[in-house]
């Protein structure tokens, strides 16, 4: 059985080391805001609806969203996380261009890392990006989930 409130816990300290992390390592002037949320169990299960005891296929435990002002600050930030070595397993998937295959509107960074074995999501926004996604996200995962069923 899966303990979801220690994983929660501990997924919640990781979050704040991160953002830490993302803090210390950053000299942008731009930066917004961060915000992060820990995946619901019931988000998991809907989800991933066979993920009896292994985590790892969950690559958005913790999500943290960054919103910086400028969109090269965007670029100097993903490097400056992809390079470090407190990271592992790092994917970035560029939408700021193209956007997403099932929304080209949608355009931001989304990088997946691992941080001390806490599946991880960052995902890069300038402040015009984010007021986009405030928009669109419920209508998004409303379809998402319910071309999943």
């Amino acid at each position: 059985m899966i303990d979801y409130e220690k994983i929660k816990k501990e997924s919640y300290k990781k979050a704040i080391e991160i953002i830490n992390i993302i803090n210390e390592t950053s000299d942008l002037f731009y930066l917004d805001s961060i915000q992060f949320r820990i995946k619901t169990f019931d988000n998991i299960n809907l989800k991933y609806k066979n993920i009896k005891e292994n985590f790892k296929n969950v690559y958005d435990l913790v999500g943290i969203r960054v919103i910086i002002d400028n969109l090269d600050e965007i670029y100097i930030l993903k490097d400056k996380i992809i390079n470090n070595p407190l990271f592992s397993d790092v994917k970035v998937y560029d939408y700021l261009i193209n956007g997403r295959i099932e929304n080209k509107e949608y355009k931001a960074m989304h990088i997946q890392l691992v941080y001390k074995n806490i599946p991880c999501e960052i995902q890069l926004l300038t402040c015009k990006m984010f007021n986009y996604l405030i928009l669109t996200h419920e209508s998004y995962k409303l379809n998402k989930y319910s071309n999943n069923s």
